[in-house]
């Protein structure tokens, strides 16, 4: 080696830029993740009442007391929910959900 000084000079500024880089675009990833919920979800209405009346917008804590309720008391696809007053169209299955039953907690085949 003629001159490792160099070597090692040249190579500590190429980290030097390469550890710049990075940063700037992790920090230009943390501006826009923190300007880039323009297009987020619509929050679930703030009263109760609403949130239970319309299946759709309930949590998922909400659809599991819900599904564990209608396992107690035998409900199924096609019967009306005495808490809504709304017919039971289907289940889904969380883990798939483009698999539907007509029981709630089984999986179809």
């Amino acid at each position: 080696m003629k001159n490792p000084p160099r070597t090692i000079a040249l190579a500590a500024v190429a980290i030097a830029l390469l550890a710049g880089a990075g940063y700037g675009l992790y920090r230009l990833g943390l501006q826009q993740g923190q300007h880039g919920n323009e297009h987020a979800a619509a929050p679930l209405p703030a009263t109760p009442a609403a949130a239970t009346s319309d299946p759709s917008t309930w949590t998922a804590s909400q659809g599991e007391e819900a599904t564990r309720r209608h396992i107690r008391d035998g409900i199924r696809a096609g019967s009306v929910d005495p808490v809504t007053g709304r017919k039971v169209l289907y289940y889904q299955d969380p883990m798939s959900p483009a698999r539907a039953s007509r029981r709630p907690a089984s999986r179809p085949s």
